[in-house]
Parts: structure tokens; sequence; C-alpha cells
């Protein structure tokens, strides 16, 4: 794990950061971190300067990987892995998570409570979540609704 130790990012006693290898999880200067946030960086996260992360955050960088065998269970699954950065500037509500492999640019907004599962252009703001089935995990009931 890498940050900046000048006093300048400010890091909750409360936050888990979950670190496998040095610099698996890099934070740079002037970064905010609420209350009860996770961050798991066996895929790789980078915080880029003066980055915003509301309180109760997840930023996950692997996922098991649902369609290696679905006959077992899927904790048992290989995982998968996806480095995630949030660039220079942006900002993450309250009660947010970050899926493996997203990149949310320079200066962007991500509302409250969403779940961020591509990437976010600079300077876009994101908001709103609906929940909606996408996909069956057994071959022969996939379909997209």
């Amino acid at each position: 794990m890498n940050f900046d130790k000048s006093g300048d990012t400010q890091i909750d006693p409360t936050v888990i950061l979950k670190s496998y290898k040095p610099d698996d999880i890099v934070i740079g200067k002037g970064t905010w971190i609420g209350a009860f946030c996770y961050l798991n960086g066996y895929g790789g996260i980078e915080l880029g300067r003066c980055v915003g992360i509301g309180p109760h955050c997840t930023i996950l960088s692997s996922e098991h990987d649902l369609y290696a065998d679905v006959d077992r269970p899927i904790i048992h699954a290989p995982l998968k892995v996806g480095k995630v950065t949030l660039k220079d500037g942006c900002d993450i509500g309250a009660g947010c998570v970050i899926l493996p492999g997203v990149t949310v640019g320079f200066g962007a907004m991500v509302a409250a409570g969403m779940v961020v599962r591509e990437d976010v252009e600079d300077y876009a703001v994101v908001r709103h979540n609906q929940y909606l089935l996408w996909k069956y995990r057994k071959d022969e009931q996939w379909r997209k609704i």
C-alpha cells in the first residue's frame, strides 16, 4: 500500500484497506476517505490526487468468475481481477459500490448509493440506480430482460 503521509491525505480510522502486496492500493495526495469504507486491492486500486470518497463505500478490484463452473459454489470459483482507477479530483458519494475494472474520470461525480459497473467519463455526473434482471447463470436460462 502506498499513500501520501504528509497529513494532506485523510483516511478515517474505521476504513479497511485490504492490501495483498506492496503498491496494490495507491492513494494520491489530498485524498479523503470517509468512515466505514472498504477497499479490496487484490486486483489493484489507484486513487488520484484530491479524490473524495464518502462514508460506507466499497471498492472491489476482484470478483468470482460466475461462469467458470456453474455447478460448484461461487465462493470456490476462481477470481477475476480488474484494476480500479479513480482519477484526480473525482468524488464518490456515500454508500457507493465500485466494481472491478472501473475507471472514474477526472473531476467526475458519482451520486450517493450508486453501483458503478462501467467507466465514468471525465467530468460526468452519474446518478440513479434501477434494479434490472440482466441474465441467468445457467446456459439454458440465459436471456436478457
